[in-house]
């Protein structure tokens, strides 16, 4: 009885490991058979949208355009009216301003001293057929690199003339 227990015991333990064996082989087939070749290419690619900046620290555009106006990469939209959109990206107010510099055309740029720059009479380069718009940054409050980016319509001039009634009306509205 011992022999017989021995040699099923050894019969088992050559049937089971051949058979793990067998099957750990199956495995790693399947597994190349699904892999895909260029699986390092969509890594790379997935990397490359996913970067803000280049190699030399310069902010990159997103697919993404409000107005006409492509936003940085990076920026997520924090709120939405119908004229006007506000983003907010991890950066430097410095980096945002020499993005729009490189990325737009513009009539003036306004920098007053609380560091804040708007930029009128913008549209994006190579588009002059686009609208104007006002494209703003400004650092957020509490925050050492984060900017709000603010991208409006300016508003319509008024289509006639107001009366100098009208005029008075307003003033005095606004004391």
């Amino acid at each position: 009885m011992g022999i017989e227990h021995g040699l099923t015991l050894t019969l088992v333990l050559l049937l089971c490991g051949s058979a793990g064996c067998k099957g750990n082989y199956e495995r790693d087939e399947a597994r190349q058979v699904l892999r895909p070749n260029d699986l390092s290419e969509k890594r790379e690619r997935a990397l490359e949208k996913s970067r803000m900046h280049d190699h030399e620290g310069v902010l990159l555009a997103s697919d993404n355009k409000v107005l006409g106006i492509p936003v940085p990469r990076g920026f997520t939209k924090r709120y939405e009216l119908s004229d006007q959109t506000w983003y907010d990206g991890p950066t430097t107010p410095e980096r945002v301003a020499s993005y729009l510099e490189e990325h737009l055309e513009f009539s003036h740029k306004n920098v007053p001293a609380n560091g804040a720059v708007t930029f009128q009479g913008a549209r994006a380069k190579g588009d002059p057929d686009a609208p104007t718009v006002i494209v703003s940054l400004e650092a957020v409050a509490g925050h050492k690199e984060r900017v709000r980016l603010v991208i409006r319509r300016p508003k319509p001039a008024p289509t006639e003339p107001l009366s100098p009634v009208e005029a008075q009306e307003r003033l005095r509205r606004r004391e």
